[in-house]
């Protein structure tokens, strides 16, 4: 194994055992019969490199993407805005650093993460808001650590499955701003599988 290859496991170590929890979750949902998912297990247990583990993820679990190593931010990601009625809208496929700031004045940030691809498997966002208002969207499935005394209720929220970034959401709000977290709205067709 390369030195490139050690640091890669020795800073991720989790990822194995999420993999691992992904598989086991994969079987129980029937998604995997018994011999793929022995060796899918095996794969899993072997693997030396990250890269290994999220493309035998990707193949299962839910359609999480991982930025490659050589493409992650190297400093963290800011989102802010400066003046009225400046609102910023991340949506559909984009990359979301390890460590993201959001800051807002009296203006509209979006956040929508569904189909977002991420630098980790563990996301730190920091949200300040006053006046503005910050809308955190969230797929089902991904796991939400909030850290605040006045910030939103997580009672909505699906619980997390194996195979999600973790989002670790500290949030700061004083004045008149909000903040929001909440799910993707639901297609037809998944509204219909739900009450079936």
């Amino acid at each position: 194994m390369s030195a490139v290859d050690e640091t890669e496991e020795h800073l991720y170590p989790d990822v194995r055992d999420r993999a691992l929890a992904a598989l086991r979750a994969a079987l129980s949902a029937g998604h995997l019969t018994l011999t793929q998912y022995e060796a899918a297990m095996d794969t899993a247990l072997h693997a030396t490199r990250e890269a290994e583990l999220v493309e035998l993820v990707r193949a299962i679990a839910p359609p999480v993407r991982i930025t490659p190593r050589d493409r992650r931010f190297t400093e963290p990601q800011v989102v802010a805005t400066t003046g009225m009625f400046q609102d910023i809208r991340l949506r559909g496929k984009w990359q979301v650093a390890r460590t993201l700031r959001v800051q807002t004045g009296p203006s509209k940030i979006v956040l929508n993460f569904t189909e977002a691809e991420f630098d980790d498997w563990t996301v730190d966002v920091t949200a300040q808001t006053a006046l503005g208002d910050v809308t955190v969207i969230v797929p089902r499935g991904m796991a939400v650590q909030l850290n605040s005394v006045n910030g939103p209720s997580l009672n909505r929220l699906d619980p997390p499955a194996p195979g999600y970034p973790v989002l670790r959401l500290n949030v700061n709000i004083t004045g008149l701003g909000k903040l929001r977290l909440k799910h993707p709205r639901l297609s037809r067709k998944e509204k219909k599988a739900l009450n079936a």
